[in-house]
């Protein structure tokens, strides 16, 4: 039972159910993208994020991820001749999730950047979740392929993923310093959270840490 939750991380966590019931089953546009604009006006004012908050909003960007894959396969195959579907569909499709990848990394960098040290479980989320991060570019690298073009899209999400490397790195660093005498899989999730409170608190996080790549300030009407 969740208690004591922001009104903010409340907010967010029935708008990710909502995205992630929509991507997996209704898929549909309207909703996805409306879904997606007021999370991303709230993104800046989420602080103390809890941490059932953080985990769904990047298991949300996974499901997106892999829904990018699987579209990639589908459109290489349609083109093939290996499946009925037409293309151009398959396309349409992928360029919706493709935009909404990147929605959600803004998402993740605007509250970052806007209280990065009040959100050391969405940090900790993160950490948890680099290998998505980094399928997250191969994805969107193998969609540019597919359309022709390295474009765009491709270019922002690496932009983004950029600055989430960087706080990734920078925490991932000091966890594996201050824990070095445990495995990976020796370390609970209280000692990685106090390492990453410990950095929050303290003097020591750079303020440039989420900068190195511009990222727009979203506001939807």
């Amino acid at each position: 039972m969740l208690s004591d939750v922001p009104l903010e991380s409340l907010a967010m966590l029935v708008l990710m159910r909502t995205a992630h019931y929509n991507m997996a089953h209704l898929k549909d546009e309207f909703v996805q993208n409306n879904t997606q604009a007021v999370m991303a006006n709230l993104a800046p004012t989420l602080r103390g994020m809890v941490p059932y908050a953080a985990q769904r909003l990047l298991d949300l960007l996974e499901l997106c991820v892999k829904k990018i894959a699987v579209l990639n396969s589908r459109v290489v195959e349609s083109m093939n001749g290996e499946r009925e579907d037409s293309p151009d569909g398959l396309m349409a499709q992928l360029g919706v999730y493709r935009g909404c990848l990147n929605v959600l990394l803004e998402i993740v960098n605007n509250t970052l950047r806007a209280s990065l040290l009040e959100n050391p479980d969405l940090v900790y989320a993160i950490l948890r979740k680099q290998e998505v991060l980094s399928r997250a570019e191969e994805v969107q690298g193998a969609a540019a392929r597919v359309v022709g073009a390295d474009d765009e899209e491709l270019e922002a999400t690496r932009g983004l993923l950029a600055n989430m490397g960087q706080v990734a790195g920078y925490f991932q660093a000091a966890v594996d310093r201050e824990l070095h005498a445990l495995l990976e899989s020796q370390r609970t999730t209280e000692q990685v959270m106090a390492v990453i409170r410990g950095h929050l608190q303290g003097p020591s996080v750079p303020r440039d840490l989420i900068l190195h790549h511009e990222v727009a300030e979203l506001t939807f009407r």
